[in-house]
């Protein structure tokens, strides 16, 4: 079942989301190994973390509990506030690898042949909810800047307040030359 709908956003288009710019100062010697990202064997991949990645989603994570909390208007439409979502580690697992292979292969397309699907992922990584958006980002320099940019989208600002969500993960990954950087974000709600 592929995932709902593509959300995705760039700088300079309306519905494309890349980050493809270096975050200053980030030290990639600097290694987080206490990230729960589930059980699987795949997962191993995504456990240990650059430092500066880790803080970049959980930034994203905030703006996103903030704006769910205290609701929002996206394109004329008011959105009350909804639910906290919980940070999932199989999707933070899978949205951890798919930004590590789309940063990897240049390649943000949601419906490429070019790399596993986000839903695969999530599937190998043992989630057991039923996904509900995909969110790809790329060419922002600070998550901030991202998530200002999801809310001016009304596709992506209503799938943030989506009120059947319960589930998050993020996933922030690069190249080796900060040549490319991308965010990957899955959400999902319980399944019935």
């Amino acid at each position: 079942m592929p995932l709902p709908g593509p959300i995705w956003i760039h700088r300079t288009l309306s519905l494309l989301a890349a980050f493809t710019a270096a975050v200053p100062g980030c030290g990639l010697t600097e290694l987080s190994d206490d990230n729960e990202v589930g059980d699987a064997s795949q997962c191993e991949a995504a456990r240990t973390w650059p430092v500066p990645f880790a803080e970049l989603e959980d930034e994203l994570a905030r703006e996103i509990a903030n704006v769910r909390d205290s609701g929002t208007i996206c394109d004329e439409v008011e959105f009350k506030g909804v639910a906290d979502l919980v940070v999932v580690p199989e999707l933070r697992c899978a949205a951890r690898l798919d930004a590590t292979v789309r940063a990897e292969t240049d390649d943000i397309d949601q419906q490429s042949t070019q790399v596993t699907s986000a839903f695969a992922r999530v599937n190998l990584a043992g989630y057991d909810g039923v996904v509900r958006h995909q969110l790809i980002a790329a060419d922002y320099f600070d998550a901030a800047e991202l998530f200002a940019a999801w809310l001016d989208s009304p596709e992506h600002c209503a799938a943030l307040l989506d009120k059947n969500l319960a589930h998050i993960g993020i996933g922030h990954s690069r190249t080796a030359d900060d040549a490319r950087s991308v965010f990957v974000l899955l959400t999902g709600e319980e399944r019935d």
